[in-house]
């Protein structure tokens, strides 16, 4: 099988999109009967992994977000021979003559239309759609996201491969100049890891904490794993949490490892998720979590976590108070979440994936 790939994702600080596909080239490359094509833009890691070295590499044009991408990354597939090709995300080329496969991992565009806007919804509702219809298969990553999938583009031609933590991510507690330079007790905080975008429901944590810190100026501060923004900012200063709250990015993946070991608990509160992958990375390192009972997460966690209503600011701040004060169910669910991580690999994401390349030739 020759079978290309698009990496366009994938760069020295991936998203969850990007790590994703990482990691399915790290695994079904050890298929020796798959030749693998990586299709790489021009400044991309890939291209100097010695991993990948014996891996033919094919210089895609533009980057992931330009339309020109599209048409240029469909040319190149059409000519390169490929048995099959693995579009990894909603930024389908205009292939004419290969068969191609398609993983989406959300619809957090047409679930949220008011916050990403008409030409985001134009974009999925002609191009992504099209194209998932004429894939030979559809990969997404949750039960969730598929039900969502059946539901807009009424198929069933759906496959799920769930993600997974990297094997890295276990209980590990190292060395870090983060606490020191945040000036935080390493042992004494709550963690946030994601981005800051509006279903990730930040503000409603934020004024779920502020009003906990207000009974009790003792409770721990909040680590944010992600940028800030001007309207963030102004609601932090606006409830006087400025001092208790920190957002760092760009960390590497050694420092969150350490984040996870040295949190109190992980707080995730998440409105949509196709999948959560921090769910399962905080679980594998044995960090208890509480979090949204909403979309795919009941799903990932089952129920190693405490849930709340992330609608509900005061139900937030009854979970972060339940899981500060009460130790013992911290352990309990550290425990607990072990073990449910263990039902994840991307060894057998990877598995799976290789199975429906075999199916589609």
């Amino acid at each position: 099988m020759r079978v290309g790939i698009d990496t366009a994702f994938y760069s020295n600080n991936p998203t969850g999109i990007g790590r994703y596909l990482y990691e399915i080239c790290y695994h079904i490359k050890k298929y020796h009967e798959l030749e693998l094509v990586l299709f790489v833009n021009e400044d991309s890691p890939l291209l100097y992994d010695d991993y990948f070295q014996d891996n033919e590499k094919i210089i895609v044009k533009y980057s992931k977000l330009d339309l020109r991408r599209l048409y240029h990354l469909g040319k190149l597939v059409d000519k390169n021979n490929l048995d099959l090709f693995h579009v990894p995300s909603y930024n389908i080329p205009f292939i004419k003559k290969t068969k191609y496969i398609v993983s989406i991992h959300d619809l957090i565009h047409i679930k949220f239309p008011d916050i990403y806007g008409i030409p985001h919804r134009l974009y999925y509702e002609t191009i992504v759609k099209n194209g998932a219809l004429k894939a030979e298969k559809i990969i997404t990553i949750s039960e969730n996201s598929k039900n969502d999938l059946k539901n807009w583009l009424k198929t069933d031609n759906i496959e799920i491969t769930p993600l997974a933590a990297n094997s890295t991510f276990m209980p590990h507690l190292g060395l870090s100049d983060l606490f020191y330079n945040l000036n935080i007790d390493k042992n004494h905080f709550i963690l946030y890891v994601g981005n800051n975008r509006p279903n990730k429901n930040l503000k409603r944590l934020l004024i779920a904490y502020a009003k906990v810190n207000e009974k009790n100026p003792d409770f721990p501060e909040m680590i944010l794993t992600c940028e800030s923004d001007k309207e963030l900012n102004l609601l932090i200063e606006d409830l006087f949490i400025k001092d208790k709250v920190f957002f760092i990015k760009g960390i590497s993946e050694d420092e969150l490892i350490i984040l996870y070991s040295y949190a109190l608990f992980l707080v995730f509160p998440s409105l949509y998720e196709g999948f959560g992958l921090p769910l399962v990375e905080s679980m594998s390192v044995g960090c208890p979590i509480t979090c949204s009972n909403m979309s795919s997460i009941p799903e990932v966690v089952k129920d190693n976590c405490l849930y709340f209503d992330p609608y509900e600011t005061k139900n937030i701040s009854e979970s972060l108070e339940k899981m500060y004060y009460d130790e013992n169910l911290r352990n309990i669910l550290s425990k607990k979440g072990l073990e449910r991580a263990k039902d994840f690999s991307w060894e057998k994401t990877a598995y799976e994936t290789y199975k429906i390349y075999n199916s589609c030739l």
